[in-house]
């Protein structure tokens, strides 16, 4: 994994990229549900066009993950460190003036017989039983720049509303409402007992990859 540079000899053209994990880590067939959240409502629903999208695997968005799952069923220790990186993540990129990053969540089912295939990257979901989170930030690499604040005036003036919380927000109103976002998704403990194994996991070094 790295950041590389491709450079063509003939035309002396480079192109630079990254290459990272996979934030999924499983077969899509251990995947239950998946969402692509910025922290904005402002159309950011899938199942309301498509009430099939779950089963059809597509990615789902910020209201859906609202109406499917309300929170982040996580312990109270896994809430407060995610809440803690959430911030620190969404200070770094803000004064790096970048925007458009999302949170990550896809939400995987392993069977008793596979734990094998867990590692300290799965976040165990306490309120379903051999369901864990893999989390993580993606699509981090997008400047504010001309073409995003025409696109935030465009959507603006489409709806009529100067003040409508569009996706596309400059860096600091960006990084602002992400953080909002997650203590809102993160804001309620969970009180029951986990596992000796959920309760070890959780103790051990958890990972929020940036992605």
């Amino acid at each position: 994994y790295g950041l590389f540079t491709l450079e063509s000899e003939e035309q002396g053209e480079k192109i630079r990229f990254f290459l990272m994990k996979n934030i999924v880590g499983v077969d899509s067939s251990r995947v239950l549900r998946k969402y692509d959240m910025k922290g904005s409502t402002a159309d950011r629903e899938v199942l309301r066009k498509d009430p099939t999208a779950i089963d059809k695997g597509r990615t789902l968005k910020d209201t859906d993950f609202l109406k499917v799952e309300r929170k982040l069923h996580v312990t109270s220790f896994v809430s407060g460190w995610m809440e803690q990186s959430a911030k620190l993540d969404a200070g770094f990129l803000r004064d790096q003036g970048l925007i458009d990053y999302s949170l990550f969540v896809v939400v995987i089912r392993i069977a008793s017989n596979e734990m094998n295939l867990l590692d300290s990257s799965f976040i165990p979901k306490v309120n379903e039983p051999n369901a864990y989170y893999k989390i993580g930030i993606i699509d981090f690499l997008q400047l504010f720049n001309f073409m995003k604040k025409v696109e935030k005036a465009t959507k603006q003036i489409q709806y009529f509303d100067p003040n409508r919380d569009v996706s596309s927000q400059d860096p600091v109103r960006y990084a602002e409402r992400f953080k909002k976002f997650m203590i809102r998704i993160l804001n309620e403990e969970y009180d029951g007992r986990t596992s000796s194994g959920r309760e070890s996991m959780e103790k051990s070094k958890l990972e929020i990859d940036i992605r």
